[in-house]
């Protein structure tokens, strides 16, 4: 018979939950939760365990440290060696995410969370059309500077977790076995997230969903 999980590993597994699905309204809550789930899980003596990727990511960040120290101005460097933190999260997606159920309502936020952001950019790219109107501007030189950004602070975040959250619900619909009623439902947020993905106008964020795609 297994032993109950710690308390404080439990609090970990939903910390990281949290952190994981408010990446797509607020980085600095999900960096927030983020931080107590690493002490949570640090504290609670469970096994920690890393992906198979961890040599190729350290090498990548004791590179990054090495530039760092090889500069001729480090101190602008500064605020890059502190985004290291953010990549704990692998550590505690991989040590406190181990159950099925657990993974699918992750999947399952992401694509509510996708969505809602999704329809939130929606809204704001109609505001965008009127805005252009109403100043008499052609609508690409008055958009390209003022895209719609969802909940972020700037379009490029919020084209990116768009494309990850589409890509999760993408793969959701492909392997998950869903009901049909509710595969129409994730089907209508996947195309939500792709419409949003679109307006968004940052082309680089096109082709990457393609790209993911075609290495998967």
């Amino acid at each position: 018979m297994e032993s109950p999980e710690p308390l404080l590993f439990r609090i970990a597994r939903w910390l990281t939950f949290g952190s994981a699905v408010s990446i797509i309204f607020s980085i600095a809550a999900s960096e927030t939760l983020l931080g107590l789930a690493l002490a949570a899980l640090l504290l609670s003596g469970g096994r920690m365990r890393l992906p198979r990727i961890w040599l190729s990511l350290s090498l990548f960040l004791l590179g990054t440290l090495a530039s760092l120290a090889f500069s001729p101005d480090p101190v602008a460097g500064l605020p890059q060696v502190r985004k290291i933190f953010v990549f704990t999260i692998l550590l505690l997606v991989f040590s406190t995410l181990r159950d099925m159920r657990t993974i699918r309502w992750l999947f399952l936020c992401w694509a509510g969370a996708g969505t809602l952001t999704a329809l939130r950019g929606l809204v704001q790219f109609g505001h965008k059309v009127q805005e252009a109107h109403a100043q008499g501007r052609g609508f690409y030189e008055y958009y390209v500077a003022e895209r719609i950004t969802g909940f972020t602070s700037h379009w490029m975040t919020f084209g990116g977790e768009e494309m990850f959250a589409l890509l999760m619900v993408t793969a959701f619909l492909f392997f998950a076995c869903l009901p049909r009623k509710r595969f129409w439902i994730w089907l209508l947020c996947a195309v939500l997230m792709a419409v949003a993905l679109l307006l968004g106008f940052t082309r680089s964020i096109w082709l990457a969903p393609l790209i993911q795609a075609s290495w998967e």
